[in-house]
């Protein structure tokens, strides 16, 4: 994958950054004010900021399958790396869109005890992922295989050092 390929998914993923911070603090009722852009067509004659929101998600599903399609007529398949790749980034989307709309406090509350909280569960898949990358990178390189780190207790959503719990 080539820098310019990586700075466009980049500048993608800002996007999604910017626009999360615009429209986060909407209230649902606000997604029905009056909005005169011509991508906010709803049927007959409503045009709201939530039609705008459904005409965005339809039209990146759109330009997703024009670029898969371009991709084919192209013969620029993806390797199985770039697909495997690819995927692990849509499921983090999945992962962040299903943390959208939450209250800070939604966070840290619990639904049973020794249930993991919502955040548990997101540190607990950036920690792994980033110990796993960086021992399969390590070990791709040096040949040296993951090993428990002896200063950390395992079994909560993310390690601690012994003796902090």
């Amino acid at each position: 994958m080539g820098t310019e390929t990586r700075e466009l998914i980049r500048r993608l993923q800002a996007g999604i950054n910017k626009t999360l911070d615009a429209l986060a603090a909407l209230a649902d009722g606000e997604l029905d004010v009056v909005c005169s852009h011509a991508c906010a067509r709803g049927p007959g004659e409503l045009h709201s900021v939530r039609h705008l929101l459904a005409n965005d998600i339809d039209h990146e599903t759109m330009h997703a399958g024009q670029i898969l399609g371009l991709r084919h007529d192209l013969g620029v398949a993806q390797t199985a790396t770039a697909r495997l790749l690819g995927e692990w980034l849509a499921k983090r989307a999945a992962l962040a869109g299903a943390l959208v709309g939450l209250d800070d406090e939604a966070l840290d509350r619990r639904t049973k005890d020794g249930e993991w909280t919502i955040r548990e569960v997101a540190e607990h898949t950036l920690y792994w992922e980033r110990d796993s990358i960086e021992a399969a990178l390590r070990e791709r390189e040096t040949g040296e295989p993951w090993r428990p780190d002896p200063a950390l207790v395992y079994g909560g959503p993310v390690p601690a050092a012994k003796g902090i719990r």
